[in-house]
């Protein structure tokens, strides 16, 4: 997302840039160039810093969330969401919702 953003940003800029030097060349009415060309400006300054905030945000918060459990934080191996204690745990639970599930369609009654 980011670097759509930033690519984004550039292209409207490049338009605003464009924009202007078709008002000067009298390809575009002038009376429009300008409007067009501060909105696409602003739109691309925009979407420019967006962008920007985004890749910094991202690259700042990948390495405190990578390689650690999503319950406790404990250092895991890569490629993993849970450390072993929690995974269990996980599997745990969803063994014993999926009996409980069979169980109660065995029995006739619904939830």
């Amino acid at each position: 997302m980011a670097g759509f953003l930033r690519w984004f940003g550039i292209l409207c800029l490049a338009g605003a840039v464009w924009l202007l030097l078709a008002g000067a060349g009298g390809w575009v009415a002038e009376g429009r160039v300008e409007a067009l060309a501060r909105t696409a400006a602003m739109v691309g300054i925009a979407a420019l810093a967006a962008g920007i905030a985004l890749g910094f945000v991202g690259r700042v918060s990948r390495p405190l969330t990578k390689g650690r459990c999503a319950k406790c934080g404990v250092r895991i191996e890569r490629g993993q969401v849970y450390c072993l204690d929690h995974l269990l745990a996980t599997v745990d639970e969803t063994r014993e919702r999926a009996r409980n599930e069979v169980c109660r369609r065995r029995s006739g009654s619904s939830r």
